[in-house]
């Protein structure tokens, strides 16, 4: 994660999920977001967890571009859906509140 002060410090997706979870600019959203990981889907299903959100992420390697190339096994890469587990993160919260 990159901090304002420059610096890039390594968060696990849980505490990466919990961040952006805490963010009053996300929490305020009319619609629900959508997040996109760009590294593995383990890492893409501790963001859904911690958000409470669906997560969108590759299963093979991406570009700046976001391009999908063959996987590690050497199959056509594909964008996969990582949804929360029920009752967890902020999407909790909002299925709380109705």
């Amino acid at each position: 994660m990159h901090l304002k002060d420059g610096q890039v410090v390594d968060v696990s997706g849980t505490e990466g999920g919990r961040y952006l979870g805490r963010r009053r600019s996300l929490q305020q959203l009319s619609r629900q977001p959508v997040i996109i990981c760009t590294t593995s889907g383990p890492l893409a299903k501790e963001v859904a967890n911690a958000t409470g959100l669906r997560v969108y992420a590759p299963s093979g390697l991406t570009s700046p571009l976001l391009d999908v190339t063959k996987g590690h096994d050497g199959r056509d890469g594909t964008w996969d859906r990582y949804d929360p587990d029920p009752q967890s993160g902020i999407g909790a919260a909002v299925t709380d509140l109705l």
